[in-house]
């Protein structure tokens, strides 16, 4: 692998097509950081409303080598129309060479059926800020099947553009009103005790994470008073995606 700065290699190739069609609807152009630990992304959008932490870990590859950490900038879409047509049971194989650290190498192929797709995608110069992501102890979590809130948030943008969601122990209400119909959604059972935490969101951004919904079968979601609702879905058995929504204010989600 002397030949490689970075290599990496997984049949979890469905998950990294779910993830780079729901990133790249989110952002642009990106860092992302590789090493030996594993691919790392925060970044933020560019109405900074949402925040987005990816990390896969490298002990979850087939193989997986990084010589040197080192970040990378991609364009999103660019690498979504390189990847979107991978197919069931395909391999998938990322690299970069030391003296071609501008090309990002992409080799999908599938022994069954005998092809190999090679592809290489030219890297970016982003000049970006990084970003802290400071350490929270969030006060509530619900987890629920993924597919039934995508639905849930999905239906309710038929109505409102914003969702008050209100959190007590195991318990989410979900309410949007809009100008000719109003939808209360309970799920989950009312525990005795604990905080109520509430929250008002934008829809437009929460139906753009439930695209992940195929990664996983639940979706973890955190709230805490005054903070950002937290999302999180899990990456295959890869990693996890977190995506960070601040709280609708007169300023901010028109």
């Amino acid at each position: 692998m002397e030949e490689y700065s970075f290599y990496a290699q997984t049949v979890q190739s469905q998950a990294l097509k779910v993830l780079v069609d729901v990133l790249k609807e989110i952002i642009n152009d990106v860092n992302i950081s590789l090493s030996s630990e594993g691919i790392k992304l925060q970044a933020i959008d560019g109405s900074k409303i949402a925040l987005i932490y990816l990390f896969l870990n490298s002990i979850h590859f087939e193989e997986y080598h990084c010589y040197q950490t080192q970040r990378i900038g991609i364009n999103m879409i660019a690498l979504n129309k390189l990847v979107k047509n991978i197919g069931n049971n395909d391999t998938v194989k990322l690299f970069m060479k030391p003296n071609k650290d501008h090309i990002l190498f992409i080799v999908i192929e599938n022994s069954e059926k005998k092809y190999t797709h090679s592809f290489e995608l030219k890297l970016l110069d982003i000049d970006d800020d990084i970003i802290d992501i400071p350490s929270v102890q969030m006060t509530s979590l619900t987890i629920l099947p993924s597919t039934e809130f995508q639905k849930l948030c999905r239906d309710m943008a038929n109505i409102s553009q914003f969702v008050s969601i209100k959190s007590k122990d195991n318990q989410l209400i979900m309410n949007c009103d809009g100008e000719y119909a109003k939808q209360v959604t309970t799920l989950g059972e009312l525990s005795p005790g604990g905080d109520v935490i509430t929250g008002i969101f934008s829809l437009k951004y929460i139906n753009l994470f439930t695209k992940a919904s195929n990664l996983c079968n639940n979706v973890e979601i955190y709230m805490k008073t005054n903070f950002p609702l937290l999302i999180k879905y899990s990456v295959a058995n890869l990693g996890e995606l977190r995506f960070c929504l601040a709280p609708k204010t007169d300023e901010s989600n028109s």
